[in-house]
């Protein structure tokens, strides 16, 4: 039976979002019910044909979450469409998984615009025949008679079921999410999870993007066999500030593998695996651990079971107190509470071991089925004794001669060994680790973010100025050291001299009871480096502003005589208002014309080095320039210009081969903007671009549509 209902009920305590909502969707010809309280809005489903429900995060009476669970909780109203209203300040408030796994469809951020509304109700309700405005103050028993000749087509044109035909199925949802990986073009995979299902169709929550009506193609994680299942997106679910989190997807019959055998089967292997123990060498999981939720410590969780936990601190805590652990692995996001059982103290790492029970906290157990389903099952004693008898193969790839270009191959190897930063000794570790809450003049450590060759950095707060900072620290290895002492303070002058809105800048240098750090801005946002491995979709005309705006950057840099020497991905910041900030000074050299001494270790990364850098015979801007080309043929192409096993490998072909053809790579980019890329990595740094100024004007006449 066809759904023919197609009123709007409209349910918020805020009058300037109903007044908005209402004011668009009337405009487009929509009937539509307003109410405060769930008492006036189970009026409103009695006596008119609502077909969708538009909710806020409060009633009158009631929540919006427990609104909609007492509807999907009722068989004649459980069937009707609920899309959640989200404001600015509300949208903390509400988990959105938790909510679709209650039974919310979709969900509408705002401030937003009216199209934005409008897209995505269609996707539940077709459009009036005729705009004619609803009185939106009354519930009108009429308007069943005046809509009732307005159907949906169960099928589209190229056999889809329709929406209004999957409200009739039933919608299993899941208590623990089924993990597979979902891809664009069968190319290339990333993890996501199936939310709920029905016969027909599923919500997929992932972080690859998708517009509504675009391919989208699903198979078993790590099953390269091609046993895939095809279907289309019919709707987007989004996140804070617009972000994707997942979608609806429909799923085509009759091509490749049917959508029921399926999801059955990903179910009955999902609830076989999550019985069995997790491999212990998918432990340590990074985590972060709070007593009252505020103030928050890096942890690694080293075990755990369907109960309980064990992990890693600095925090200090007492058995019977609860302790709140966060975490995001493999694109698991949760926040569960746990009870501390007992508590230890390493003496060596100077940590807390502390054992966390589970039991009260029905999140848990979803979690670790979760970890059970990703990482595997813990493997027999046969099996582990095969796997440490198997021989490492090794790929033989025969290099080019590179006598002619000053470099042989096991030269460049030793050159690596010898430039490669050494891992962090048990003495860094804890070093880091005890600095933790610790007060450094006027910052106080908040948590440890990262370790380098030189430092480690962690996030502080200036209790002065009330403001984030970015605090690197040089390590406890290389304090000792004169001569690393002075490049670290060599890379804080360097750049506490560039004043540039695309630079991070420098605010205070210190020596706080013998440790050196300084302190800097901190950044809200992600590297380029961890863009690209998110798989986000950058459009031509984003790219080549963030290439112009890159190019001003580093022109100031060479004007202030410096040459920064490592540009790459991962140094390149783009913050949450989509600016960029240029970052790690730490191996940059001041630019004298007259200094061409060589190096006795190749400084740089080997995907973007410049091949004079590789040869040791003095660098310039152009060899930024060419790490810069390098940085952004990997953002438009996808990979970078040059990859290989081996890092020698990589090296070699840096000096000898071609750049590859970027234009045969992504035919749809502008020809100046290919060859503009090419000429900035040209082999011999008299052919490139001499200059930043250079690669901006040729920019500006690119052309894209």
């Amino acid at each position: 039976m066809e759904n023919t209902k197609t009123d709007i009920l409209l349910i918020s305590i805020s009058k300037e979002l109903v007044d908005f909502v209402a004011g668009v969707l009337e405009n487009e010809g929509y009937c539509v019910h307003k109410a405060s309280s769930m008492r006036d809005a189970l009026t409103a489903i009695d006596l008119s044909p609502v077909g969708l429900i538009l909710c806020g995060i409060e009633l009158e009476d009631i929540s919006g979450e427990q609104f909609l669970s007492y509807l999907k909780k009722d068989p004649k109203r459980e069937s009707i469409p609920f899309i959640f209203l989200l404001s600015t300040e509300s949208q903390k408030e509400l988990s959105p998984k938790r909510a679709i796994e209650i039974g919310a469809e979709n969900f509408i951020f705002f401030p937003t615009e009216g199209p934005v509304v409008v897209s995505c109700i269609k996707d539940f309700l077709k459009p009036p025949l005729k705009a004619q405005p609803a009185d939106s103050s009354s519930i009108n028993k009429d308007s069943k008679d005046s809509q009732a000749n307005i159907t949906r087509s169960g099928l589209t044109e190229s056999g889809q079921v329709q929406n209004n035909e999957r409200r009739t199925e039933k919608r299993e949802r899941f208590d623990v999410p089924i993990p597979v990986e979902i891809s664009r073009d069968c190319k290339t995979w990333i993890n996501g999870f199936i939310l709920n299902r029905s016969k027909s169709s599923a919500m997929i929550e992932t972080s690859l993007r998708r517009r509504y009506g675009e391919d989208i193609f699903i198979r078993e994680p790590k099953d390269e066999t091609g046993t895939t299942v095809a279907g289309s997106v019919v709707h987007v679910l989004l996140g804070d500030e617009s972000k994707q989190i997942g979608f609806g997807v429909v799923f085509r019959k009759n091509n490749g593998v049917p959508w029921q055998s399926f999801s059955e089967h990903m179910m009955d292997k999902t609830r076989r695996q999550a019985i069995l123990p997790i491999r212990r060498d998918f432990f340590p999981i990074a985590a972060e651990v709070s007593r009252d939720g505020v103030f928050w410590i890096d942890a690694q969780i080293t075990g755990c079971d369907v109960m309980s936990a064990s992990l890693k601190t600095s925090i200090l805590a007492k058995p019977k107190d609860i302790m709140i652990v966060k975490f995001e692995r493999h694109g698991i996001k949760n926040i569960v509470n746990g009870k501390i059982k007992k508590v230890e103290l390493d003496q060596k790492e100077l940590l807390a071991i502390i054992e966390l029970d589970f039991a009260e906290d029905e999140g848990w157990l979803k979690l670790y089925t979760h970890f059970a389903v990703i990482a595997g099952p813990e493997l027999s004693d046969k099996e582990k004794k095969d796997k440490i008898q198997q021989k490492p193969q090794y790929k033989v790839i025969k290099a080019e001669s590179a006598e002619d270009l000053n470099i042989k191959k096991n030269d460049a190897v030793a050159l690596i060994q010898k430039s490669a930063p050494r891992k962090p000794e048990s003495k860094n570790k804890r070093f880091y680790l005890s600095l933790i809450g610790r007060k450094m003049d006027n910052y106080e450590v908040v948590s440890f973010i990262s370790a380098g060759g030189m430092g480690g950095v962690f996030k502080g707060w200036d209790t002065a100025l009330e403001r984030d900072v970015a605090l690197k620290v040089i390590s406890w290895e290389l304090s000792s050291q004169e001569e690393f002492v002075k490049m670290f303070l060599k890379e804080a002058r360097f750049v506490s001299k560039l004043n540039h809105p695309n630079i991070a800048q420098i605010y205070y240098i210190g020596n706080a009871n013998g440790i050196m750090y300084y302190a800097m801005e901190f950044i809200h946002g992600q590297t380029l480096a961890d863009l690209l491995k998110s798989n986000t979709h950058f459009k031509v005309p984003q790219i080549i502003n963030y290439l112009k705006t890159l190019c001003s950057a580093l022109e100031f840099v060479w004007k202030n005589d410096i040459i920064h020497r490592d540009i790459k991905p991962a140094n390149i910041m783009v913050t949450n208002s989509d600016e960029l900030k240029l970052v790690d000074f730490g191996v940059a050299k001041l630019d004298k014309k007259s200094d061409v001494q060589e190096e006795n270790k190749i400084v740089g990364s080997p995907l973007y080095l410049s091949p004079e850098a590789i040869r040791n015979q003095g660098v310039d801007n152009r060899s930024d320039i060419y790490s810069l080309g390098a940085t952004f043929y990997h953002l438009l192409a996808g990979t970078p210009p040059f990859y290989d096993d081996s890092c020698s490998n990589i090296l070699i072909k840096q000096l000898n081969e071609p750049v590859p053809s970027l234009k045969k790579k992504a035919p749809e980019l502008p020809d100046i903007l290919c060859d503009t890329i090419e000429k900035m990595m040209a082999k011999r740094c008299e052919e490139r671009f001499q200059n930043y100024q250079e690669i901006i004007d040729c920019l500006n006449n690119c052309s894209f549509s």
